[in-house]
């Protein structure tokens, strides 16, 4: 733990380069949910977003860990209020959506999908059946619209927690 918060991980599969060993430090990286952490944010998606810089600020107590919506206080407690990984995004989409876990899997997918070809005409179908089952299962037309925006913003840089943590 004491070589993880110091950044002394040269030799470390993933955990080597200037970058990480920077963000380990800014981290107080201790755990291995903080490694895991660690290797999400680095990515160039989250470094580029502000992701990784917010995450460290409400780690230093400079930023409150406010969640996108209180729905998702719970499922974001450890993780700073932020979304890290793409299972968030199917657990976010199947707690607004009232759906089960594999629904929002198919979402996700269809959604990452979407992002990934540019295909406007599938995202905004997928944004307006969202917004319908989420005013559905009593979330305001307002609540459901920013959190979609907030997925697909998400979407585009967000990685595996299992690929994070077999790293």
């Amino acid at each position: 733990a004491k070589l993880l918060c110091r950044g002394e991980t040269l030799g470390c599969f993933q955990l080597e380069s200037p970058a990480m060993r920077s963000l380990l430090v800014q981290m107080q990286a201790r755990t291995a949910r903080d490694t895991i952490q660690a290797i999400a944010l680095i990515r160039p998606g989250p470094a580029s977003g502000g992701l990784k810089e917010s995450f460290c600020r409400r780690i230093r107590g400079q930023e409150h860990p406010t969640p996108p919506h209180p729905c998702l206080a719970e499922l974001l407690g450890d993780q700073q209020g932020l979304l890290l990984y793409e299972e968030n995004v199917m657990e976010t989409i199947a707690l607004v959506t009232g759906s089960s876990l594999a629904e929002g899997d198919l979402v996700r997918r269809a959604l990452l999908q979407a992002i990934g070809s540019n295909d406007q005409e599938k995202l905004k179908r997928l944004g307006d059946e969202f917004i319908a089952a989420g005013i559905g299962n009593n979330f305001g037309a307002t609540d459901a619209r920013q959190l979609w925006q907030y997925l697909q913003r998400f979407g585009r840089y967000c990685f595996n927690k299992s690929h994070s943590a077999s790293y």
